[in-house]
């Protein structure tokens, strides 16, 4: 039996097994030609019945738009979840706790999230000025060592797959960048104080980064700062808000930067009727009439559950949209040439290989060197081996 045959009897087999069981199912495979070869027997048998007819016609709409580099992954709290992460509310309420005002959660929740983490930090200070030991964590330091994660979830593994040069988070934990580097495409990190950060891709940490501390935005005063410091930051996002599409996963549209950064670039942007309404299209869990009414004029809003269904339903058919969207994108083809993939091709597959290959053999010797190179370097990306 040939490799492709192997495969698409695999992927039969988990499939029957997962529906079967109620379990999910992981194959992988290390070699490229393989894994195209899997993710095109995945697109054309369907394997996200999960789905229905408005969410993949999402996924084809974002597909599209990946495939011309336009799309810029923008990625917030809930795509860390998965990977034992805190939402922002979580992380208040475990600092709180540090320093002893867990008693006074009620009150200090009737404060905005900046405010709170203003007055968390201050009695960071208190405790620190108190410590005759200098044993007490300072408040960017607990902040760190409570997002200082060692493995990731899908929604980072699956989004760093996007082909995109750019990305942007507001995480300050490093999964992104791990699933990144996993895949074989690390990621310069801006900003950063590593000084052989020369990698194409990049990633913008837009509030900081765990291993650098200091680097933390989270406070009042931390906001205010970023705006008079580090407008360089800012004018990056706006810049590609305008050049590009952004896909906001896992934000709550709530970031007090993110609105000021919008702002912005609306002003920016002079509005015609020909002018595209949406700077970017936001996945989010459930459908929220009233977040749509705040945005619609913005973002283009896509809900992956009805109202009232549970999050962990919401956020399971959220990384089943983000698997069906990676398998969209990939574009290895390696496969239709490659010696024992022919097994599991299509008809019309196997019939284009038959006709490639023949028109390798028939290179006419002596045609114009520019254009036979043309044609073999075409063949080698098909898989080959000449």
């Amino acid at each position: 039996m040939q490799r492709g045959e192997i495969i698409k009897v695999l992927l039969d087999g988990l499939a029957a097994g997962a529906e079967r069981h109620g379990v999910d199912a992981v194959l992988v495979l290390r070699d490229p030609a393989a894994y195209g070869l899997a993710q095109s027997l995945r697109r054309t048998s369907d394997a996200w019945p999960a789905l229905d007819k408005r969410l993949k016609e999402q996924v084809r709409r974002l597909t599209d738009i990946g495939s011309r580099g336009k799309l810029v992954p923008f990625m917030g709290a809930g795509t860390s979840v998965s990977g034992g992460g805190p939402q922002w509310s979580t992380l208040l309420d475990d600092l709180a706790g540090e320093v002893g005002l867990g008693k006074h959660r009620e009150a200090l929740q009737k404060l905005g999230s900046l405010d709170q983490a203003s007055l968390i930090q201050e009695r960071f200070a208190e405790r620190a000025s108190n410590d005759a030991t200098g044993t007490n964590q300072d408040f960017r330091a607990s902040i760190a060592s409570k997002v200082a994660l060692k493995r990731y979830g899908l929604a980072p593994a699956l989004l760093s797959s996007i082909p995109s040069d750019g990305a942007i988070t507001l995480n300050y934990d490093e999964l992104f960048e791990l699933a990144s580097e996993d895949q074989g495409n690390p990621r310069s990190i801006i900003p950063s104080s590593y000084a052989s950060n020369t990698h194409h891709r990049w990633l913008l940490k837009l509030h900081g980064t765990a291993s650098l501390p200091d680097s933390i935005i989270l406070t009042r005063d931390d906001y205010l700062g970023f705006k008079s410091n580090k407008q360089a930051l800012t004018g990056l996002v706006q810049a590609h808000l305008m050049t590009h599409h952004m896909l906001f996963v896992g934000f709550g549209l709530s970031d007090q930067h993110f609105h000021e950064i919008i702002h912005d670039v609306r002003r920016a942007i002079p509005h015609t009727s020909k002018t595209p309404h949406a700077l970017g299209t936001a996945l989010v869990l459930t459908e929220d009439e009233m977040q749509r009414g705040l945005w619609e004029k913005h973002l283009d809003i896509v809900h992956m559950s009805p109202v009232g269904t549970p999050l962990d339903e919401a956020g399971r058919t959220l990384e089943i949209f983000l698997d069906m969207l990676d398998a969209t994108f990939a574009a290895n083809h390696t496969y239709l040439l490659a010696d024992k993939y022919e097994g599991a091709l299509s008809a019309p597959d196997r019939s284009l290989r038959d006709k490639l290959l023949e028109l390798e053999e028939h290179l006419p010797e002596g045609a114009s060197p520019g254009a036979t190179k043309i044609v073999r370097t075409m063949l080698a990306a098909l898989g080959h081996e000449l």
